[in-house]
């Protein structure tokens, strides 16, 4: 299954991530890497390499609608606040 993980290099949306890829889905991480999470503005190392990241506000409606369409994501997460 394709499923894209909004806030996915977050705390808890990392481990779900992990779970996802143990499960053997397909996993887009989309977040923006907000500052007040990720203090330095890097992407974190701890992301899974089996998922694929795009690194964008959850608020840009274009990129997410062609995030969704491209990739012919099935089940999103949404975990961006």
């Amino acid at each position: 299954m394709k499923i894209l993980v909004t806030g996915g290099a977050g705390f808890i949306g990392s481990f779900l991530v992990d779970e996802l890829v143990r499960r053997k889905h397909e996993v887009i991480i989309y977040d923006v890497l907000d500052k007040q999470v990720h203090i330095d503005g890097e992407t974190p190392y701890y992301l899974n390499k089996k998922a694929e990241f795009v690194q964008a506000d959850i608020r840009d409606y274009e990129k997410l609608k062609k995030t969704i369409l491209e990739n012919k994501i099935e089940v999103i997460y949404h975990l961006a606040a």
